[in-house]
């Protein structure tokens, strides 16, 4: 359990790097153009968000498939596993794919998405459902 916690507070320290990262790359460049929107490189989305991820592509999450992730106050045998729904909407229509923390990387319509995090942490008492966030890299 406890090189449980440690990946997770590893995985969670991760998250904010490349959070930071994005950030300083984001408005540190002074490259913007005023007719082209920003292209996002990591996100946090709560469900039922959407967010334009590049000119004429939206990513939206739109619901958790599971969470069987160990609750925080319990001593699991597994860690469990939370996946989550995606879409990403474009010019040529609609793409619906899965990200989990097992399988946190896919390759959808030329572009990769990686699951950094999801919170929040499990606990005894169920979560609902408009309290998750996902933090989603995109390449």
């Amino acid at each position: 359990m406890v090189e449980y916690r440690l990946a997770e507070m590893k995985r969670r320290m991760a998250a904010i790097g490349l959070v930071a990262a994005a950030l300083i790359g984001a408005f540190g460049c002074g490259r913007s153009s005023p007719t082209e929107p920003a292209v996002v490189r990591v996100t946090t989305l709560a469900v039922g968000q959407r967010v334009t991820i590049a000119t004429g592509l939206v990513l939206s999450f739109h619901r958790v498939v599971s969470d069987s992730r160990c609750p925080v106050e319990v001593t699991c045998v597994w860690e469990g596993e939370v996946t989550l729904g995606l879409t990403l909407s474009g010019a040529t229509g609609e793409e619906a794919f899965t990200l989990s923390d097992h399988a946190p990387k896919r390759v959808v319509s030329g572009h990769s998405f990686t699951l950094l995090a999801v919170d929040p942490l499990p606990r005894l008492s169920a979560i609902p459902e408009d309290a998750y966030r996902a933090t989603i890299q995109v390449d």
